[in-house]
């Protein structure tokens, strides 16, 4: 979209509204770099929107109403999204963990990606209630037959 900054309230509330729509939710950050607006233009804009009943407010963005009220997407449809972003934020988080130490790790889509990136921490211990999670795990002991290649056993699960 180009010269969204000239655009007036009106329009851009109904742009906000398709896409909203389109996407099935978006953040404030996406739509500050779209519209070319400030967050604050766009956060007014979400408040207008939500005081009509056309969306739903939620922490860093918006969801059509619909939406929000009567169907939240699984694992599956949230593990395709942002993946770079979960990816990155994997890499960083398993960089705090070291060889012998325990780490939680709860049942979202991010922590899978980050129970990837721990496979390559030595004798680590994992307390987790997801099965996902444990499988990661579990599938990693099964193939390299309890021992990493960094010299270390493998991660101890405990689901």
């Amino acid at each position: 979209m180009s010269d969204n900054q000239n655009l007036l309230a009106g329009q851009r509330r109904a742009l906000i509204l398709d896409e909203v729509r389109r996407r099935g939710g978006i953040r404030v950050s996406e739509l500050t770099r779209m519209l070319q607006v400030s967050d604050m233009t766009v956060r007014r804009d979400l408040d207008v929107l939500a005081r009509q009943g056309a969306l739903e407010k939620v922490h860093g963005g918006a969801v059509p109403v619909a939406e929000r009220r009567t169907h939240e997407p699984g694992f599956e449809a949230k593990s395709s999204l942002e993946l770079s972003a979960k990816s990155a934020i994997a890499r960083a988080a398993a960089t705090l963990a070291t060889p012998g130490s325990a780490v939680a790790l709860s049942g979202g889509t991010t922590t899978f990606a980050l129970a990837h990136e721990l496979l390559e921490v030595a004798d680590l211990t994992v307390v987790t209630n997801s099965v996902r999670v444990a499988d990661v795990f579990h599938h990693a002991r099964q193939s390299t037959d309890g021992h990493r290649a960094g010299g270390g056993g493998a991660a101890t699960v405990v689901l």
